[in-house]
C-alpha cells in the first residue's frame, strides 16, 4: 500500500520489535504490495527487517472479522515457517518472536509479521513470464506440491474470499428503493474527479454503503450494472464447486498467490517466493492458474508430480481470484475510506473487473 494508516506510529510498530528481541535504529514506511502495509527496519545489531502489518477487519483471505482474520494469519504464517523449516529454501518464512509466535497483534486491528531482509528483485502483478521463468516457477510449485501439509495447513474453502460482502452488496440492490438493476457496464459512473481527498460524491442511494466515502456511490452503482450477469456468474460457480465436492479431488499445500510479483529473484538466480498469508490446502490448479500457458507447461508439471493438471480448474480458480477480488474491494468501497493513491487504484481495479466478470457475454 503507498498509503501508510493513520491510526499507526512508527513508535508503535517499534516498541512491537522488541517482542522479536529487535531495537530499530532506522524504521521507514516502504510504500510497497498492495493489501498489507509495511516498514523496512535495521536493528542496533546492523540486521535488516521487512515487517508486514496486516489491517484485521479487511484480510477476508485470512477470516471474517479481526479474530477470525487474526487466528487464519496466525496458522497460514505458522505453516510457512513449518515448510522453511523442513528444508523448502524457496519459502521466505516469517521469523518467530520470542514467544514462538510468528504474528503478534498490533494495536486495534492490526498484526504484524516480521521477515528476514531478502536480497534480490522482484517481478509485478500483471507480468507476463518467459517459458523460463514459468518453468522455474512451476518447478518451485511442484516442489511445494509434494511437501507433507504441517499440522496448522488452513483449509482453502471453494467460495472466494469476501464472497459473503459480495452477496451482502448484491442484496441490497433489491432493497433499495430506485436502484439501479440493469444496464451494462459501461453503464458504471466515473470515478470523483474533484473536491477535497475525502468529498462524497453528490449522488447516493440508500443502502449504497454503511458509511461511505468518495467511491461509495459509484461502486454500488457500477454493482448494479453489472449485477445481472454477475448473478449468473456465481451461479454457473456454484455448480462447478458442487460437482467437485462430490468427487472430492485430492488437495495439496498451495501458496495461493505464485506471481511475478511474490516472486523474488535472489543473486544466485534462485527463485525465493513470498506474502504466505494465502497458504492453504487446495487442489494444485489453485496455484497453476496464473502459470500455464500451453501444454508444454501441464507436460511439465505432470512428469514432476504425476498429476495432470484440469482446464476447467484453471479457469475455475481464475474466476475464484476475479470474484474474491470483486468482493474485497467492495468491501473496501463499502466501510469508510478516504481518497488517496491506493483508493484510486481500487476503483480502477474494481471497474475493471466488473467490466470483465459482470460484462456481457461474447
Amino acid at each position: 500500500m503507498r498509503s501508510r494508516p493513520d491510526d499507526l506510529t512508527d513508535a508503535a510498530v517499534a516498541e512491537a520489535l522488541r517482542r522479536w528481541g529487535i531495537e530499530a535504529r532506522r524504521l521507514e514506511y516502504a510504500p510497497v504490495g498492495f493489501g498489507d502495509h509495511h516498514w523496512r527496519a535495521k536493528g542496533a545489531d546492523g540486521r535488516r527487517w521487512f515487517l508486514s502489518v496486516a489491517a484485521l477487519d479487511s484480510k477476508p483471505v485470512s477470516g471474517d472479522g479481526a479474530e477470525a482474520a487474526l487466528d487464519g494469519l496466525r496458522r497460514a504464517m505458522a505453516t510457512a515457517r513449518a515448510l522453511r523449516d523442513a528444508g523448502v529454501a524457496a519459502v521466505v518464512a516469517p521469523e518467530p518472536a520470542r514467544d514462538g509466535e510468528t504474528v503478534v497483534a498490533l494495536g486495534a486491528g492490526y498484526a504484524l509479521s516480521v521477515f528476514e531482509h531478502v536480497e534480490g528483485s522482484a517481478g509485478s502483478f500483471a507480468q507476463e513470464r518467459t517459458p523460463a521463468e514459468r518453468r522455474a516457477t512451476i518447478e518451485l510449485l511442484a516442489s511445494l506440491h509434494r511437501m507433507p501439509a504441517p499440522p496448522r495447513t488452513p483449509r482453502i474453502p471453494w467460495d472466494p474470499p469476501a464472497r459473503a460482502t459480495l452477496e451482502r452488496a448484491l442484496g441490497e440492490l433489491d432493497s433499495a428503493p430506485g436502484a439501479a438493476r440493469s444496464g451494462g457496464p459501461d453503464a458504471a459512473p466515473d470515478a470523483p474527479r474533484s473536491g477535497a481527498p475525502d468529498a462524497t460524491p453528490a449522488r447516493s442511494a440508500p443502502g449504497a454503503a454503511r458509511s461511505g466515502g468518495p467511491y461509495a456511490e459509484p461502486a454500488r452503482a457500477a454493482l448494479a450494472a453489472a449485477a445481472p450477469r454477475l448473478r449468473t456468474v456465481l451461479a454457473g460457480y456454484d455448480r462447478q464447486v458442487a460437482e467437485l465436492v462430490e468427487e472430492r479431488p485430492a488437495v495439496v499445500v498451495t501458496h495461493g498467490e505464485p506471481h511475478p510479483g511474490n516472486l523474488i529473484v535472489a543473486p544466485d538466480g534462485q527463485l525465493r517466493l513470498i506474502d504466505w498469508d494465502t497458504v492453504g490446502l487446495a487442489v494444485p490448479e489453485r496455484d497453476l492458474w496464473s502459470v500455464v500457458r500451453d501444454d508444454a507447461d501441464l507436460d511439465l508439471y505432470e512428469r514432476l508430480t504425476g498429476h495432470r493438471p484440469r482446464r476447467e480448474l484453471l479457469d475455475l480458480f481464475r474466476l475464484r481470484w476475479d470474484l474474491g477480488d470483486v468482493g474485497e474491494l467492495l468491501g473496501w468501497f463499502r466501510a469508510p475510506h478516504g481518497r488517496d493513491e491506493d483508493a484510486d487504484a481500487g476503483w480502477r481495479d474494481l471497474a475493471e473487473l466488473l467490466r470483465r466478470v459482470g460484462g456481457e457475454p461474447g
